[in-house]
């Protein structure tokens, strides 16, 4: 039974190619040896939308027939491989673009941003130090420093990831490349949660240092929602963290669909808008928190309108998160990984930096 299902999909891919001979030209041979669940994803979609291997319907790169068949691909091929196969093949067949890259791009702006936060993260140390007359150093700048961790080891990921092939088309890369630009971007991604986190956690260390306890009054309601917030900033980075590192199971799964799993993975593209969402409204609020405190300063308006702008400057990590949700949309469905997931990983690297 299997061999004759097996022979059947071989026959009905050798005959939709039978009527493209004019439209574009390719190894017949090489269609057959197409993985059994690229060649029944054609089968069952293309004759719906009146159209044939070779053909211009066929080689565009958008659209509702690419989008089902990107869907098909991806829920029934079980393995990246297979889906790479087919994807090269399209892609030769079309003469799709082979030249585009902006590897150098994504590691010079991740170099760029490094480089900055380094400067200030010096800057903060060497202008708190006691020896050069600084306010001395407390929990907010242990933080920071914890925070600067998983930022070194997102700049490491990026580069791995471009040496891979971030910024190329998947279908100039060699398989192999591909699954591990794959294994990169799935270890990039709790760095990324916990260097998100741990900077919201470190302005809440900050506001404990500057508005701290009285005799008279040891927890205000000021204190006690740092400290609430605190708490839930550590329990929704925990959760969120291994909800991403064991997305999958067998977690070798994780990258062998980057954005899907063939069943065996959560919703990774949903949970990344879950934990996004999460992110802009715990932004808002530790942006929010001293503003009330602030205006109760004995300065001048012009004054304390200055020292809330500096705190409002966070708005501008928010921004990046927001437009970081609106990059998600097309990762569902997209097959070109290494291009298509570049702009997610732009705005994740402008975010946490």
């Amino acid at each position: 039974m299997r061999f004759t299902l097996t022979f059947l999909t071989g026959l009905a891919a050798t005959l939709l190619m039978t009527g493209v001979s004019n439209a574009r030209t390719f190894n017949a041979t090489a269609v057959l040896e197409l993985p059994e669940c690229v060649k029944q994803c054609g089968i069952d979609i293309l004759p719906r939308y009146n159209c044939l291997v070779g053909e211009d319907c066929w080689c565009e790169r958008e659209g509702p027939l690419q989008d089902e068949l990107s869907q098909c691909v991806l829920l029934e091929c079980p393995e990246l491989r297979e889906a790479l196969e087919g994807l090269k093949f399209q892609a030769l067949t079309c003469d799709w673009p082979r030249d585009r890259n902006l590897g150098t791009l994504a590691t010079g702006i991740s170099y760029a941003l490094f480089s900055v936060a380094s400067f200030f993260l010096l800057a903060r140390f060497l202008s708190r130090w006691p020896y050069l007359k600084g306010a001395g150093l407390s929990w907010d700048d242990a933080i920071v420093l914890v925070c600067f961790i998983p930022v070194v080891g997102m700049t490491v990921a990026v580069t791995k990831e471009v040496g891979y092939g971030s910024g190329k088309d998947t279908w100039m890369l060699e398989i192999e490349d591909v699954v591990n630009y794959a294994k990169w971007f799935y270890i990039a991604i709790p760095m990324y949660i916990a260097a998100a986190f741990t900077t919201k956690l470190s302005l809440i260390a900050l506001y404990l240092r500057v508005w701290p306890a009285s005799r008279d009054c040891r927890y205000t309601t000021f204190r006690r929602l740092c400290w609430t917030m605190g708490f839930l900033l550590v329990g929704a980075a925990l959760a969120c963290s291994l909800a991403m590192i064991f997305a999958c199971h067998p977690i070798s799964n994780a990258w062998k669909y980057a954005n899907t799993g063939n069943g065996t993975c959560i919703n990774r593209v949903a949970a990344a808008y879950a934990y996004g969402g999460l992110n802009v409204i715990f932004d808002l609020i530790v942006i929010a928190l001293p503003i009330p405190k602030l205006l109760q300063l004995d300065v001048s308006r012009r004054q304390k309108i200055g020292i809330c702008s500096c705190f409002l400057v966070g708005l501008i990590a928010t921004g990046c998160s927001v437009t970081r949700l609106f990059t998600l949309q097309n990762l569902t469905t997209a097959r070109n990984i290494t291009w298509d997931f570049l702009p997610c990983g732009f705005w994740s690297i402008c975010m946490s930096a």
